[in-house]
């Protein structure tokens, strides 16, 4: 039997990649970001948990997913996975190959790891299938090239908080924005000393 078949609750899917996760996986044909068995934010709870262990100077800075097959309004074609960590004085990438949770070696760069950015938790608590339900709600129904998951330095008091950006193609707004703890579709990030009415600029 398969790892991850017939996992019935969260929990177990913990328990789970907690003691595995990378055998037995399935191809990314077989398994998308709709599966309830491992959904995305699980799978990079796994990798950056495993990456913090390994390289103790690492730090998790941001996520992106992007398509690989251009613009979509799809989450589950959002396939090709990459993590940054901050390490030293460069950044620490680590790539997901063509197989579902199975990840290359970290590469690592001298260039400097998003200054912008605050730590991001290990484990996000919204989901991108959940993140794209909102935004559609919000009526931004056009397709998205990636979506960046990121926790931006300098915002106001109250908007403190992970965001998914994602990448809208064609029409305007170029960037719609989804609060992983207060669930606000946004199309522009306020910073502090910036006055941002809530209509406009900002969707619920």
């Amino acid at each position: 039997m398969r790892l991850l078949t017939n996992v019935t609750s969260l929990l177990s899917l913990n328990a789970v990649l907690d003691n595995n996760t990378s055998t037995n996986l399935s191809s990314n044909a077989e398994i998308s970001l709709y599966s309830p068995r491992i959904p995305l934010n699980d799978t990079v709870y796994a990798k950056v948990r495993e990456v913090l262990v390994d390289s103790t100077s690492a730090t998790f800075r941001e996520f992106q997913v992007t398509s690989t097959i251009g613009p979509t309004t799809n989450p589950e074609l959002l396939l090709d996975v990459r993590l940054l960590f901050s390490s030293g004085i460069g950044t620490m990438y680590v790539e997901m190959t063509g197989i579902w949770g199975v990840w290359a070696l970290p590469r690592y760069s001298v260039q400097p790891w998003p200054a912008g950015n605050n730590v991001l938790p290990s484990r996000i608590g919204m989901d991108i299938v959940f993140a794209d339900e909102l935004i559609k709600n919000a009526g931004y129904v056009g397709p998205y090239e990636a979506v960046d998951v990121k926790w931006p330095k300098g915002l106001p008091l109250g908007k403190e908080q992970p965001y998914y950006c994602f990448v809208m193609e064609g029409n305007r707004p170029d960037f719609v924005y989804v609060g992983v703890n207060n669930q606000r579709v946004m199309t522009h990030l306020p910073r502090v000393g910036e006055t941002v009415d809530d209509d406009g600029s900002t969707t619920t």
